[in-house]
């Protein structure tokens, strides 16, 4: 989890607010203080709480365009990522390609739309295989995002 400048500068002003309450013996500054503290701490457990529904709600489905996997051989990967959005939560989805290939064209990154509901995204790229045998994708990860906060996950 990483904090976006709007948050670091909130908690900068808290732990001045938190100091100068120290240092003056000032209940008000310690009330102003705290109160800010609080805040950011109740807008990080709707931001985890969200990433978690979002995490939860991912289908990801792959299709390669032939079952015969041939070294040098191009080959079309379609991906379908099924996911339920979450108001004022942004997603990026990104397709992890496999090791030992080359990225030929296409997009490999999707960006939705916030608060929308179960939507169903499509991910189509080419891929030139360096070895012959199973290819083993990765996964996919998911970049989160609100005013506060950000955080990557990478499901596999």
């Amino acid at each position: 989890m990483q904090l976006r400048r709007c948050t670091q500068g909130i908690c900068l002003i808290a732990l001045l607010l938190l100091s100068g309450a120290l240092a003056l013996d000032d209940p008000a500054l310690l009330f102003a203080g705290s109160t800010l503290v609080i805040a950011v701490l109740g807008q990080y457990l709707v931001f985890d709480r969200d990433v978690r529904k979002i995490a939860s709600s991912v289908q990801c489905r792959r299709t390669l365009s032939r079952n015969m996997i041939r070294r040098g051989t191009s080959l079309q990967v379609t991906t379908r990522i099924t996911l339920r959005g979450m108001p004022r939560i942004h997603v990026i989805i990104e397709e992890l390609p496999p090791q030992k290939t080359l990225h030929m064209d296409g997009e490999t990154t999707i960006d939705t739309v916030p608060g929308s509901p179960e939507q169903t995204y499509l991910c189509r790229y080419r891929i030139i295989p360096l070895i012959h045998g199973d290819l083993r994708f990765s996964g996919i990860s998911l970049s989160f995002r609100n005013l506060f906060f950000s955080e990557t996950a990478r499901l596999s």
